[in-house]
C-alpha cells in the first residue's frame, strides 16, 4: 500500500462515528414539537438505544486513540475528523438524553 494513503485504522476510526450517528438517530422514536416549541419524544426511548449509543461513543473514542498512535500525518488528519464526528455523536446523545417523553 502506498505511504500516501491513510491506513485502515484511520478509516475505521472515521467510519465508526458516522455509522453511530446514523444508527443512533434512526433508532430514536418520533419527536413531538408542541405549540410552545417544546420538543419531546412521542414514546419513551427504549433502553437498548441508549446502550447502543454509549457503546458507539466508547468504541469510536478507543478507535480514535488507537489510530492516532504511531500514525502518519494523513492518518492524524483523518483521525481529527473522526474525533470531531465522535464529539458530534456525544452531543447528539446527550441532547436527546435530556428530552422528556410526551405526556
Amino acid at each position: 500500500m502506498s505511504s500516501h494513503l491513510p491506513s485502515a485504522k484511520a478509516w475505521v476510526a472515521l467510519f465508526l462515528p458516522i455509522a453511530g450517528i446514523f444508527l443512533f438517530i434512526e433508532e430514536l422514536p418520533a419527536r413531538f414539537v408542541g405549540a410552545a416549541g417544546r420538543t419531546s419524544f412521542v414514546i419513551p426511548v427504549p433502553l437498548y438505544v441508549w446502550i447502543v449509543g454509549a457503546i458507539f461513543i466508547l468504541i469510536s473514542g478507543i478507535a480514535c486513540v488507537v489510530a492516532f498512535k504511531r500514525s502518519s500525518l494523513l492518518d492524524r488528519i483523518i483521525v481529527c475528523l473522526a474525533v470531531l464526528l465522535t464529539l458530534w455523536l456525544v452531543g447528539t446523545y446527550f441532547a436527546f438524553f435530556l428530552l422528556p417523553a410526551h405526556r
